[in-house]
């Protein structure tokens, strides 16, 4: 829930600030209301759409979705999850001058001796990283200071590129070991910095470049590995596989791009046995193995997919691939918590297709495709909620 209503804060909010806080409303008994509150200064809501924002595939103005994307979905999932944690979600908005988020849910407390231990923080050697010399390229300054915060705790020597123009230029003129790039900047992106790099530097003088993204495509992995991308971390990825990315690039130095097994896009294929298609373990420790929780997520699943993949066909045909790829967009977060596949894979192509308005005649083929294995995915949701009732 506050990754959304954060994200979203942040996606309007051009100027300004976003404010996240959290305070005790009430403790009766060993029952604890909290209430989270998301603060920003962004564009606002007017009156009259207030009502209705919680509502599936709803925007507040319908140039919103044009200028910012996305499909509202968000809202009406932050409305359900709030509701089935016996709380609500409410929205102070004035247009021009931001809003504010509140989700207040009333949380049980344990007793002292039943508190969960403390994970161990990890810990890493930081000998292996000496000497290294990082360029973190990434337009969010947020991102940014992540990473930095990271390098600066292992004593890392960084520096920055605020877009793909300044990380080519600064690679171009000084000498690092590794850049950590971002794929989606505007103006120029991760993929063609990387390019305009190897070509100043050459393929053996130029850095290890290491992917950072949210989701990659086999199509965007196949032409990162070309352009001279050695690795990739996915986001949010833990301090765990960042320290073993970085120890290896240390130890191996600048060498060729990690290998990759080449997919064909317009070779996926449906699963023909609808057993296995789902991995509902994360879905599992989400809900802290709360069945009715696990229940309803799963029905809010199965009807955004359905209406999102309508919708997908509806814009193809259309011809507004752009629209398409932002309902593709939306429906490729819950298909990588549960871990199905193939979905996940044609929806990615969709998004890539609609992006770059390139492949666009393919994608007809893998929305019916992603058809025929939502087919199957729903018949395995099927037979795992007759178990669970």
């Amino acid at each position: 829930m506050l990754l959304n209503l954060v994200s979203n804060a942040l996606k309007f909010t051009d100027e300004g600030s976003v404010n996240l806080s959290a305070e005790l409303v009430s403790s009766i008994e060993n029952i604890c209301t909290v209430a989270i509150k998301v603060r920003d200064t962004g564009i606002g809501i007017s009156a009259e759409k207030l009502n209705s924002i919680f509502e599936d595939f709803i925007q507040a103005e319908s140039s919103t979705s044009r200028k910012y994307g996305g499909t509202g979905l968000g809202l009406a999932i932050v409305k359900r999850l709030a509701e089935l944690q016996n709380g609500s979600v409410d929205v102070l908005s004035e247009p021009g001058k931001g809003s504010c988020f509140t989700i207040t849910i009333p949380y049980q407390a344990l007793p002292d001796d039943q508190l969960p231990l403390k994970s161990e923080k990890f810990k890493p050697d930081t000998a292996p990283l000496k000497g290294l010399r990082v360029l973190i390229a990434d337009d969010t300054e947020f991102n940014r200071m992540v990473i930095a915060g990271t390098l600066k705790k292992w004593k890392v020597n960084y520096e920055e590129a605020k877009d793909g123009y300044e990380a080519v230029e600064k690679a171009i003129q000084e000498n690092y070991d590794i850049i950590l790039m971002d794929m989606r900047m505007p103006g120029m992106d991760g993929l063609t910095a990387t390019l305009h790099i190897r070509e100043a530097l050459g393929s053996d003088n130029m850095p290890s470049v290491i992917a950072i993204t949210a989701g990659i495509s086999p199509t965007e992995q196949e032409s990162c590995l070309n352009a001279g991308i050695t690795e990739f971390l996915i986001k949010p990825f833990a301090e765990e596989k960042f320290y073993e990315i970085l120890a290896h690039r240390k130890k191996n130095g600048k060498g060729k791009a990690a290998s990759t097994k080449k997919m064909q896009p317009a070779d996926i294929k449906p699963s023909k046995d609808p057993n296995g298609i789902i991995n509902f373990d994360q879905l599992n420790r989400l809900a802290d193995n709360n069945e009715d929780f696990v229940r309803e997520m799963l029905e809010i699943f199965m009807k955004t997919a359905k209406e999102g993949i309508d919708s997908i066909k509806k814009n193809i045909a259309n011809k507004q691939w752009s629209l398409a790829a932002d309902f593709a967009h939306k429906i490729s977060s819950p298909c990588r918590l549960l871990e199905i596949a193939t979905m996940l894979e044609c929806l990615q192509l969709i998004e890539n297709a609609g992006r770059s308005q390139k492949n666009t005649d393919k994608m007809s083929y893998w929305t019916s495709v992603l058809e025929s294995e939502f087919k199957l995915v729903s018949e395995q949701i099927g037979e795992f909620l007759k178990v669970k009732a």
